[in-house]
Order: structure tokens, then C-alpha cells, then sequence
């Protein structure tokens, strides 16, 4: 007899580990979403992609963790779900709850591993599949996959590779870990090391502070949330794709040749390629440098 298996996901980061499991020979008895927002402009009930793809398939979705209790799951397997599982539910399921998380835990604990690893300049990243403890991240290791980085990812490229190698990892895994073959491993308390929610100031750009070192991985871990962006007077400036330069700019000078355009920080210059003015579409350097050109040359960031 099979046993009833239930999925818990709501991000993009779920979709890939969700497919897979859909694909494998485990069947899944149901899918555990957070509840549908409000988004856009019309402010439409917007549900998580997990639940639309849970539709098509046909699968009961729930919202709350007594009603997944109702249904006495043997095992819940969590990805990216977005909510602290109650820890009266912890031990609930028959063999406990998987947990796929995008780092190489201890490193990166928390919500957002993947731009931690970023902007730390971490060369190695990773996944992890482990046993979910009540304190966060914290449980036993079943397996983990090293992804070496080349510097350049963002994070909604990193999570996208790391989501199909989750996937694969799990599926091997889970067959030995349900028949009880696995022997987990403690994680190194003394290597633990945390990471924090993000939010919209998080991303703010400061020339005058910051190595362009800095900002540039800044670039790259914001991307494509909470994004990194300059004050530009009363209003403000994106910044989708920078690579750090040689050029010799003062910081918060702005430094143009033909169609290249430049920033210089603290220490160090970025060379700009795609940026997006306040109420404006994503623009290369070429563009931007065509329609502000005048402003450019006489003002700083």
C-alpha cells in the first residue's frame, strides 16, 4: 500500500519538485498552498502556481494545516511553501516532513538562501533535502547536491537550477528514506548561519558607501525581487544587468561613451547594461543613454 503523500508549496521554486513528483511513480494525494492575492493593477485573486497546476491535475488543495490534518498524510514534503508548519503538526505524518531547501544547509537558513548566497559571493551553492525540525532549517540532512556558482546568476536563474536539482534529488532519495534505509546526519550547529526576509529597501543602490563589488552582486541577488535601484532625483532607477569595469569615476558619477554607461561607487565602477526609469519599460544602456543623455552628463546618481 502506497502511502498518502501530500506536497506543501506555493513559489515558483515549488513548480519543478511538484512536476517531478507528479511524473514518478509516488502518487500524491494532495497539495497544501497558501491562500490566493490580490495582484496587478485590477487586483484579481491571483493562486499560487502550485494550486493551478494541483487543478489540472485534479488534486484536493488545501489552505490550512487542520484540514491537511483531517486527511491523515503519511508524509508531507514541503517546498518553498511560505508559512511556519505548527509544531503540534511536526510529527503528525506517519514518516514526518521533507523539507527541499535551496542552499547547502546549515549555510543560508531561512527564506531567502538564494540571495544570501549571492551576495555573500558564495562560490559554492546547493541543495538540501532534510527533516523538518519546529526550529527553521534546522533538521537532519537526508542529502544535498553542491551547485558550483560562476559568478554570474541571479537569483531567479540560481532558484530555477536549483529547483530542478531539488527535484532530482528528492526522487532519488525518497524511496530509501520511506523504506527506512537513509541514516541522517546532525548539522554543524557551529556553521550555521541565517538569512532575513527581504524588503523594497533592501535593493537601494549607494555609490557613495558601497564597493562596486557590492553593488554588483546587489544586482544580481535582487533580481527579479525586490530589484536594486538608485535614487534619480524625486524619482528612481532599476538596475537589471551590471558587470563591475575599470572605468575611473568618482562615486555617484555617472560616466558615458557612445552608447556605454557607467557609475562609479565607493571603490570602483559598474558598467550598466539594462536599467528601467520609474514608470518606464526595461531599457538597454543604448536606450537610456539616447533619451537622458543631457541629464547624465550633469548630474549624479
Amino acid at each position: 500500500m502506497q502511502p498518502k503523500i501530500y506536497f506543501a508549496g506555493s513559489s515558483d521554486f515549488s513548480c519543478p519538485i511538484f512536476k517531478a513528483l507528479l511524473a514518478s511513480g509516488f502518487k500524491l494525494a494532495g497539495v497544501l498552498t497558501t491562500l490566493p492575492k490580490e495582484e496587478g493593477r485590477g487586483q484579481y485573486l491571483q493562486a499560487k502556481p502550485v494550486e493551478d497546476l494541483a487543478r489540472k491535475e485534479k488534486l484536493s488543495v488545501f489552505y490550512d494545516f487542520s484540514s491537511l490534518r483531517a486527511e491523515k498524510p503519511d508524509l508531507l514534503i514541503v517546498a518553498s511553501y511560505g508559512k511556519i508548519i505548527p509544531k503540534d503538526f511536526i510529527d503528525f505524518p506517519t514518516h514526518g516532513i521533507l523539507n527541499v531547501h535551496p542552499s547547502m544547509l546549515p549555510r543560508w537558513r531561512g527564506a531567502t538562501p538564494v540571495p544570501a548566497t549571492i551576495l555573500a559571493g558564495d562560490a559554492l551553492g546547493g541543495v538540501t533535502v532534510q527533516k523538518t525540525v519546529f526550529e527553521m532549517d534546522a533538521g537532519p540532512v537526508i542529502a544535498q547536491r553542491e551547485y558550483r556558482l560562476n559568478g554570474r546568476e541571479t537569483t531567479g536563474q540560481l532558484l530555477k537550477i536549483l529547483a530542478d536539482e531539488g527535484a532530482e534529488l528528492l526522487l532519488e532519495v525518497l524511496s530509501d528514506y520511506l523504506g527506512g534505509k537513509i541514516d541522517l546526519t546532525a548539522q554543524d550547529e557551529s556553521k550555521a548561519t541565517n538569512c532575513h526576509l527581504l524588503k523594497k529597501s533592501d535593493g537601494l543602490l549607494q555609490p557613495e558607501q558601497e564597493d562596486a563589488e557590492i553593488a554588483e552582486r546587489k544586482v544580481r541577488a535582487y533580481n527579479p525581487w525586490p530589484s536594486a535601484y538608485l535614487s534619480w532625483g524625486d524619482s528612481s532607477l532599476k538596475i537589471w544587468q551590471a558587470t563591475i569595469c575599470d572605468q575611473d569615476l568618482k562615486p555617484g558619477q555617472w560616466g558615458v561613451q557612445k552608447e556605454e554607461l557607467y557609475l562609479g561607487f565607493k571603490k570602483g565602477s559598474l558598467r550598466i547594461s539594462e536599467i528601467q526609469p520609474a514608470g518606464k519599460k526595461k531599457m538597454t544602456a543604448g536606450e537610456f543613454v539616447r533619451g537622458y543623455r543631457e541629464r547624465l552628463v550633469t548630474k549624479k546618481s
